[in-house]
């Protein structure tokens, strides 16, 4: 198609280039983009898991009850994700969130149909990659539904018995059984006080 001055509108390319570019640098970009979302994500996952890790920790120390030592867990939870100026910065930007409602410190077994050795216990928390939310120019939106990015992370170190457990629970408890073997038994002078606790416990 020409124009009144004999220039071939249709045939011309000046500009082409530039929109090759400008569409390349665009791609390119937005893949650069999710790309970095998706290592930054799996570097706070590797975090996360040693969060769990270290809240289990915690958890599995012997102590006098074992509130307490759920106690020491939850305090090392709120110590790494909210004090900790490296780690709670992956928390309070927006860019990852721990549902702190849905942090489990304890026995697990049940949840996962487990009625043989007890293996599922210590710490599990639920983070939320809001990171990996986004819309790429081009390419389009990189989810779904909101919230999608949801995952569960778990340690399970087991734990050791407390001093209450140990002593209120097992040792007195067997005691009374040994006693009630042989009335002879209960004749021994001073038996109330013959709590023996080098079971291990």
């Amino acid at each position: 198609m020409m124009n009144q001055t004999g220039f071939n509108i249709l045939g011309n390319q000046t500009g082409a280039l530039t929109l090759d570019f400008i569409f390349a640098f665009s791609l390119t970009f937005a893949l650069t983009l999710i790309l970095l979302a998706l290592s930054f994500s799996l570097a706070t996952f590797e975090i996360t898991q040693y969060v769990t890790f270290a809240v289990a920790r915690n958890y599995a120390g012997g102590h006098d009850t074992e509130s307490q030592q759920r106690a020491l867990a939850k305090a090392k939870f709120d110590q790494l994700t909210k004090q900790d100026k490296v780690i709670s910065s992956l928390y309070k930007n927006g860019w990852f969130k721990i549902d702190e409602s849905k942090l489990n410190i304890g026995n697990m077994n049940a949840e996962y149909n487990d009625t043989g050795y007890g293996k599922f216990v210590g710490a599990r928390l639920e983070l939320n990659a809001k990171v990996l939310e986004f819309r790429a120019p081009m390419l389009g939106a990189t989810f779904t539904e909101e919230d999608g990015f949801k995952s569960n992370f778990a340690s399970f170190i087991l734990r050791a018995p407390s001093r209450e457990e140990c002593v209120e629970k097992f040792t007195k408890e067997r005691y009374k059984n040994i006693l009630a073997l042989d009335p002879a038994y209960q004749a021994a002078r001073g038996r109330e006080a013959a709590v023996i606790t080098d079971n291990g416990c």
